[in-house]
């Protein structure tokens, strides 16, 4: 597999390498909920009602099971018996069929009461609760869960601050008793089954026969005694078992999410979609749906560090869609005490731009202002720093000029996007299709090489 679509781009010393065109970029998620309504500081989710007070509930940046920042559902400062976690809306599902829920969940701060709670409702189409059945038994059951854990969960069942995997079966109507699917249970995030024998073993369910629409449900309950405890969730999931689903190995590994790329140079700087940041019509892998430099709708990825002298490149195809607030609009960096390089728009409609590259310390260095319609056509922005500090910018394979900081060290971990003071964010307001970093200097034969080996997806 080469490092991105189209056979001649250069993937000798490439550390990150995100492209729409290539499907090893990303995967087809099935995936009945819709995740891209979380974002950091939702006051209500689209999709998923609050269980609980609204003050108990809080989306915020932590870390995923996979040793990521993303976006993650928190339960705290109990102040009730509902203490936070979500019933989703209606989704249409098919009694006839076999369907998984999952759900990542972490005791963060286990305390001294409060049960966790992962569970189904079947609704037929008057939106009636008409319950589902054991499948052990055959008994129906109107409030069922797959499992509950003990009050408070023993380390046996939820090991304090640790991610595991929760998961559950409905089988289809008419399927009659029996054991659970094997793939029922609850997992570490080394994908080991933990044994769990209290309070209950984890449950399937079968459908009634007039189940139209179900519900994704999870909760912490009863923590009213003791505000100390803490209990987070990341991407829940419907899965319809018809093959194409994920794997319980690709939920482990993480290869399956809607918020998630693959990071193609082999170096596993995997990124996460931040915000409203989410995938578009092929060319364009990433529409971060930013109006605001207050948006957090950007990408992040593993810490990538350059030391100052060393050579790096950055190459991005890239275009924006608005220009209602766009004073920076960041192409890469990490936050406001580290460089970030950005496209600084100097008219109204796009025509005419800089590149801005920011220097540790805020010292900027620009270029002059380059005439393309940045708005309306695509772009190949390349920067390629020599060990002498020259950085060497161009466009669409043809030299710009250079820039000569007094220093290149750089930290990259966040695209389109890099934090700055005051609450703003600088996302790109537009769009990137194909974003690679290299560990050298790309040379200007290079350079243009990569350029048009992709320049046909563009129209250029």
């Amino acid at each position: 597999m080469g490092a991105s679509a189209g056979p001649d781009v250069i993937d000798t010393g490439l550390v990150l390498a995100l492209d729409g065109a290539d499907k090893n970029s990303y995967k087809t998620d099935n995936n009945l909920l819709d995740l891209s309504t979380w974002y950091v500081g939702a006051t209500s989710v689209t999709g998923f009602g609050f269980n609980g007070a609204s003050s108990e509930n809080a989306l915020i940046s932590d870390t995923d099971p996979f040793g990521n920042t993303a976006v993650i559902w928190k339960a705290y400062n109990p102040g009730g018996s509902a203490d936070g976690g979500w019933n989703t809306d209606y989704i249409d599902v098919d009694h006839t069929k076999l369907y998984r829920f999952s759900v990542w969940v972490n005791r963060k701060v286990t305390g001294t009461d409060g049960r966790f709670y992962f569970g189904v409702r079947g609704y037929d189409s008057s939106d009636t609760n008409v319950g589902v059945l054991y499948r052990v038994s055959g008994t129906n059951n109107t409030n069922p869960y797959f499992y509950y854990s003990s009050e408070p969960p023993t380390s046996a069942e939820l090991p304090e601050d640790e991610w595991v995997l929760v998961v559950g079966h409905v089988w289809p109507s008419g399927s009659g008793t029996g054991s659970n699917k094997q793939d029922t249970g609850i997992y570490n995030a080394d994908g080991t089954k933990r044994s769990i024998t209290t309070p209950n073993n984890p449950y399937d369910f079968v459908w009634n026969t007039t189940v139209t629409k179900t519900v994704h449900r999870s909760y912490l309950f009863y923590s009213e005694n003791d505000a100390s405890v803490i209990q987070h969730w990341a991407y829940p999931r419907i899965d319809l078992v018809d093959g194409t689903e994920p794997s319980i190995d690709d939920l482990i590994n993480n290869r399956v999410n809607s918020r998630y790329s693959y990071d193609l140079s082999g170096k596993s700087n995997h990124a996460v979609l931040f915000g409203t940041t989410s995938y578009s019509s092929f060319p364009s892998i990433f529409e971060t749906n930013a109006t605001s430099r207050t948006d957090q709708n950007y990408l992040t990825t593993q810490q990538i560090t350059f030391a100052d002298g060393s050579e790096y490149t950055f190459d991005y195809w890239v275009k924006l869609n608005g220009l209602a607030d766009a004073t920076y609009n960041s192409l890469t960096g990490r936050n406001s005490t580290n460089p970030w390089i950005s496209l600084y728009p100097t008219n109204t409609n796009g025509t005419s731009w800089n590149i801005r590259y920011r220097q540790s310390g805020g010292t900027y260095y620009n270029t002059s202002n380059i005439s393309y319609d940045i708005k309306n056509n695509w772009g190949n922005i390349t920067l390629s720093v020599d060990s002498s500090r020259n950085v060497r910018v161009y466009l669409n394979g043809e030299f710009q000029e250079t820039v000569n900081p007094t220093t290149t060290l750089f930290y990259v971990s966040v695209i389109a996007g890099g934090y700055s003071s005051g609450g703003n964010y600088y996302a790109l307001q537009g769009s990137i299709a194909s974003s690679k970093i290299y560990n050298k200097a790309l040379t200007a034969s290079e350079i243009q090489q990569n350029f048009n080996a992709l320049r046909g997806r563009f129209g250029i």
